[in-house]
C-alpha cells in the first residue's frame, strides 16, 4: 500500500507515477493472459461457455446451464494443462437470485461460483455455473473433489446452506445444521417457521 508508506513523503509526486505505471503493466499482461486463456477454453469447450469478461486482471467465465456433462472435464483441463495450471481451489459458494433485480441473463435462480488459483503463476480465475432444477426441482452438479480435494468441505457447506447436491462427493453431509433440520438457510425463500422441532 502507498498510504502510510515511505512513498507518502516529499518524493511521493515523483514515485507515485512510476508505481502506477508498473501496476498498469501488470494489468495489461493479465489482460493478455486472460485473452489467451479464454481462446483456449473456447477451442476446447466452445458450446459450454456462455460469456467471459476480465475484471482487474481476473478472468471470469460464465458457463452455459447445459454444460454439466462437460463440467468435470473442463475442471480437469484447467487443473492439468500446463498452459492453465489452476492447481488450487480457493473456494466454492453459491448465489440464490430469487428476488434479484435485474435477474441474471442466464435465467437460472441458482449459480455456483468456483474461485481458482495457480500457485505457479499467481493467476486467478472464476468459474460461474448456472443451475437449472432437474427432476422434481432437484439441484445437482458433479463434485470437483476428484480434481481439487479442498472442495470436499466446501461442497458440504453449499449443500447444507443451499441444498445443492454434488454427485460423486465422497461423504456429502450437513456440517452446520443438524441432519434432520428442515430446509436450507441461505435460500431466499427459507422461512424460520419451517424449522420443525427446532422452531
Amino acid at each position: 500500500m502507498i498510504i502510510g508508506h515511505k512513498y507518502c513523503g516529499r518524493g511521493a509526486g515523483r514515485l507515485l507515477p512510476g508505481y502506477l505505471s508498473k501496476r498498469r503493466e501488470v494489468l495489461l499482461s493479465s489482460q493478455d493472459y486472460s485473452t489467451q486463456l479464454v481462446e483456449l477454453l473456447k477451442q476446447e469447450f466452445g458450446e459450454s461457455i456462455r460469456s467471459t469478461k476480465v475484471v482487474l486482471g481476473e478472468t471470469i467465465v460464465t458457463l452455459d446451464k447445459s454444460c454439466k456433462p462437460d463440467f468435470l472435464k473442463m475442471c480437469r483441463f484447467l487443473h492439468d494443462q500446463p498452459a492453465t495450471g489452476f492447481n488450487y481451489l480457493s473456494f466454492v459458494t453459491a448465489i440464490d437470485y430469487l428476488r434479484y433485480k435485474p435477474q441474471p441473463e442466464h435465467g437460472c435462480r441458482y449459480e455456483l461460483i468456483y474461485q481458482l488459483f495457480s500457485v505457479e503463476t499467481g493467476r486467478h480465475m472464476r468459474l460461474k455455473l448456472p443451475l437449472a432444477p432437474g427432476h422434481k426441482g432437484a439441484l445437482s452438479v458433479p463434485s470437483v473433489t476428484p480434481v481439487w480435494r479442498s472442495a470436499e468441505l466446501q461442497e458440504d457447506e453449499v449443500y447444507d446452506m443451499f441444498g445443492i447436491k454434488f454427485e460423486g462427493h465422497p461423504d456429502l453431509r450437513r456440517i452446520y445444521m443438524p441432519e434432520d433440520w428442515r430446509g436450507h438457510p441461505l435460500r431466499k425463500d427459507y422461512r424460520l417457521k419451517d424449522r420443525g422441532k427446532y422452531a
